[in-house]
């Protein structure tokens, strides 16, 4: 198994994983369970690369 970690971002959990069979589990095959994701902060910085995209454009890129 790859690493996996959970922490809290104020009262919000955080899942960590870098398991490449949970990773393609979450975006490809259960995507549907994830149907977005908070927006980074410091987005400007990252444009809107998969890490950072939201919505429809995060749908594409994954």
């Amino acid at each position: 198994m790859g690493y996996r970690a959970q922490h809290y971002e104020g009262t919000s959990p955080v899942l960590t994983v870098a398991d490449p069979n949970l990773v393609k589990r979450i975006l490809v095959t259960d995507y549907q369970a994830f149907p977005d994701k908070p927006r980074f902060e410091f987005g400007h910085v990252l444009d809107t690369g998969l890490s950072n995209a939201s919505g429809n454009a995060w749908r594409r890129q994954r």
